[in-house]
């Protein structure tokens, strides 16, 4: 079990990791490529995995959001 002050501490985290992880490593790779010396194409490929990571990433962050919210309006203090 866990107390709903943790679980909403895990949460805040998870939130806070998902607003910028993924918006820094696609800007320092985003630049990193152009010293690479790497194909065109496989630096499209990158900047698109990428831009489908930080889409995703702001997908998890409305669901985390969500439970968040969940998580306070529960009356019970243990998950």
């Amino acid at each position: 079990m866990i107390s709903k002050k943790e679980l909403l501490s895990i949460l805040e985290d998870a939130k806070i990791a998902e607003e910028k992880a993924i918006p820094i490593y696609a800007k320092h790779i985003s630049s990193a490529v152009f010293w690479t010396g790497i194909k065109q194409e496989d630096i499209d490929k990158i900047k698109g995995t990428l831009h489908t990571l930080a889409d995703e990433s702001k997908k998890h962050k409305k669901m985390v959001e969500h439970l968040i919210d969940l998580v306070k309006k529960e009356g019970k203090d243990a998950f």
